[in-house]
């Protein structure tokens, strides 16, 4: 076997000179990011020159799945831990009575990881595992700058994190020196209100509760005279009621230039999201946060959302420091993180 690293300005770059030299057989077993005064991609990957290729993708996918289950074996539950170690142990088994690394494997892996069926049959066709990354990698589209001028509401059903995400969001907007004001939507939740009112409170950020979405523009245009950056914590409803949703489209329909997140709770069955699409679009959904990762077992139901709305995943989140446990994510990283090779930071 031949290990060798591959370095480029973008991960198409770097993919493309792994399969140049070794061709599309190549098994990738690393990504990294590498940041300086020029960002580089660096791509770890290894071809095996027997004539027998089964033989090296089912030692690879064993190994790997090995290492798998000494990562997970710390941070996953026991009683989940037990059933996940004795299905992965059968596939081991499997692929080394079989001796074999073909598609029903390739799918079962997909599914292991939460990719929906629907899905993964695209995700299969004419492809080995190189070619699942890359076509993950190249589909999905994540990245974004919080810059001056933005206005960020978040919208999501009650739970998803909303309004601790958003103050997470407008700490690091205060850290990298932004003016900053966030206007509150929630008059529901006492609780949510007064978390915020806290937090605004001692870091010296303006905050304003409106009970009523008529009343959001003079609130708004009044802010926006000095401030850099405006963040909009909303209600969390049931995504079924249009009302709601309707109240919602009045932000838009005013002609503010309002970027809205959809934020979506990986805690959650992706099914929630996805069945809500409709009425969601409506609002004109711009990005969307995934969070809770850390509560999350695996990581497919980011690429089920993103494959459902096609919209590009603005932030990840996975705890409850502020402002650390929030990031921005290359499509790489996340094409990782979905595959379960790496988690947030």
């Amino acid at each position: 076997m031949k290990i060798k690293s591959f370095t480029g300005k973008s991960y198409k770059e770097a993919l493309d000179l792994v399969k140049k030299e070794f061709g599309p057989e190549a098994v990738i077993i690393d990504t990294e990011e590498i940041k300086g005064r020029e960002c580089f991609v660096k791509i770890t990957a290894a071809i095996d020159y027997d004539e027998d290729c089964n033989d090296r993708k089912k030692e690879y996918f064993a190994s790997y799945l090995r290492s798998e289950l000494e990562e997970k074996r710390d941070c996953w539950s026991e009683n989940y831990l037990s059933k996940e170690i004795k299905e992965i142990k059968n596939m081991l088994m499997e692929i080394k009575s079989q001796g074999k690394f073909n598609k029903n494997i390739q799918s079962d892996f997909l599914s292991k990881v939460g990719i929906r069926s629907e899905f993964i049959s695209p995700l299969l066709e004419d492809s080995g595992e190189i070619e699942i990354y890359e076509k993950i990698s190249s589909e999905i589209k994540a990245g974004y700058k919080l810059s001056n001028g933005k206005t960020v509401m978040l919208v999501g059903p009650t739970g998803v994190g909303k309004t601790t995400t958003i103050v997470k969001l407008a700490s690091f907007a205060v850290k990298i020196g932004k003016k900053v004001g966030i206007i509150n939507l929630d008059s529901f939740r006492l609780g949510a209100f007064e978390q915020m009112r806290v937090f605004c409170q001692l870091l010296g950020i303006p905050f304003c509760s409106v009970n009523h979405v008529d009343e959001f523009k003079d609130i708004y245009n009044d802010f926006s005279k000095d401030k850099n950056i405006i963040f909009i914590d909303t209600t969390g409803r049931n995504p079924k009621d249009r009302k709601y949703i309707n109240e919602l489209r009045k932000i838009k329909d005013n002609g503010l230039p309002v970027e809205i997140h959809l934020t979506v709770s990986l805690s959650m069955q992706d099914e929630i999201f996805i069945r809500a699409k409709d009425n969601y679009q409506l609002l004109g959904i711009d990005y969307i946060i995934f969070t809770k990762l850390d509560e999350a077992y695996n990581y497919g139901s980011i690429y089920n959302i993103f494959k459902g709305y096609n919209k590009p995943v603005s932030y990840l989140t996975n705890g409850q420091r502020i402002p650390n446990d929030i990031q921005a994510v290359s499509p790489a990283k996340l094409t990782n993180i979905i595959l379960g090779r790496g988690l947030i930071q």
